[in-house]
């Protein structure tokens, strides 16, 4: 059977997430997503979730703890301009 185990500093950022077969440790892994835990992102204990990294600079954390755009993405195929903060239609 295997368990994921999310290693967190004292400032609650996820640093790495170990997985373990049979009580065995696998190698930690630097880029993954377990459940909704990502390295890189923080654990709330106040809320008891995990939180994603902050994708821009001037996104902003919502009540759910999802992080929003400064302006709602338009339906259709845009991406995020951080510079403009706009968004662009491919």
């Amino acid at each position: 059977m295997s368990k994921n185990v999310a290693v967190i500093d004292v400032k609650g950022k996820i640093v790495a997430i170990n997985v373990y077969v049979d009580d065995y440790e696998l190698a930690p892994y630097e880029v993954l997503v377990i459940g909704s835990a990502y390295v890189g992102g923080t654990y709330d204990a106040n809320a008891d979730v995990f939180v994603a990294p902050q994708p821009y600079p001037s996104w902003t954390l919502d009540e759910n703890h999802d992080w929003q755009p400064p302006t709602p993405k338009p339906e259709s195929n845009y991406y995020w301009n951080e510079a403009e903060l706009e968004w662009i239609e491919l």
